[in-house]
């Protein structure tokens, strides 16, 4: 495929050129000896837009490529990877005021996984996690729901101080039996109290 517009071919097979229209992989470059149609390599990684300086190749073969973006023209930049890309490295960092992902799907996997911040937000449909441990460690828990429910074959809670619930509204149902046991127990009610039960049992 013929990628060069009127342009007379020097000694030299690498020129620099200014991008005057970017279509995807496709593009128009401005060089000092002419107008060329080229198309973006494998090893330009960075997409090339429109008034940045690139570095054109022009093989024998009529051909030209945008090997590499050299001066952007904008603050903008895209890194553009083949459809199934691997990043690998004994040790990566991603550092920057705001990192944003957009994914229709995302996985993580690591031995050991660390995530640190000031402030931590959560937010979609739908949270769903399983562990075979789990272990929060925090001075103040803070949550707030409309509706929460769960299941779990066994539960077991220690507070080592005050352990304070209130709601408008509490009810308790145990399908076999529910015990409470206590040096001190203190019960009021404002109204009434009603205890129904077949057999009673005080003291």
């Amino acid at each position: 495929m013929s990628c060069v517009l009127p342009f007379a071919s020097g000694e030299h097979s690498l020129l620099a050129g200014t991008i005057l229209r970017s279509e995807g992989n496709r593009l128009l470059v401005q060089c000092p000896s002419g107008t060329v149609r080229a198309c973006r390599a494998a090893s330009c990684l960075l997409q090339p837009e429109t008034h940045d300086s690139v570095l054109l190749a022009v093989p024998d073969n009529g051909a030209a490529w945008v090997l590499a973006v050299l001066v952007r023209h904008g603050e903008r930049a895209v890194l553009d990877l083949p459809a199934h890309s691997t990043l690998r490295a004994d040790s990566m960092t991603l550092d920057g005021k705001r990192i944003s992902c957009a994914a229709e799907s995302l996985a993580m996997e690591a031995g050991h996984l660390s995530i640190k911040g000031g402030v931590l937000s959560f937010s979609g449909r739908l949270l769903l996690h399983q562990f075979q441990h789990v272990c929060t460690a925090a001075r103040n828990v803070w949550e707030y729901c409309r509706r929460r429910e769960s299941t779990c074959d066994e539960r077991r809670e220690q507070t080592r101080g005050l352990a304070q619930s209130s709601a408008g509204r509490m009810r308790i149902t145990a399908e076999t039996s529910w015990r409470v046991r206590t040096e001190c127990a203190d019960v009021q009610a404002r109204e009434h109290m009603l205890l129904n039960a077949g057999h009673i049992k005080i003291g």
